[in-house]
């Protein structure tokens, strides 16, 4: 995670949406939230919420696919997933990636 630390390797996100099953993508968010709220990060910069229009993008493999109604589905219990033990430690949000990206409140 660039700090020095261990970290779960997991598959690229689009991966995940080729499972088309939401309970995984919550796993995956609960792993994600797991990692970084033990680092002590306020945000993770997850899930890259973005449609792919164009294969020859070369990030592709960052998203959750070109299907807009499977990304949405998964990409909701992606954060659901990241924001499951968080409120205890005061996170607010997950920051999804080109979408309504906003910083917490701390509230």
């Amino acid at each position: 995670m660039g700090d020095g630390q261990e970290a779960t390797a997991l598959s690229a996100p689009v991966s995940l949406a080729a499972s088309f099953d939401t309970t995984l993508a919550g796993g995956y968010g609960k792993v994600i939230g797991q990692d970084e709220g033990a680092r002590g990060y306020p945000v993770p910069y997850a899930p890259m919420v973005n449609i792919v229009r164009l294969p020859q993008g070369g990030c592709d493999y960052e998203t959750l696919g070109e299907d807009p109604q499977l990304a949405g589905a998964m990409a909701v219990e992606n954060i659901k997933g990241i924001q499951r033990d968080q409120r205890r430690r005061g996170w607010q949000d997950a920051w999804p990636r080109t979408y309504s990206p906003r910083w917490t409140s701390g509230r």
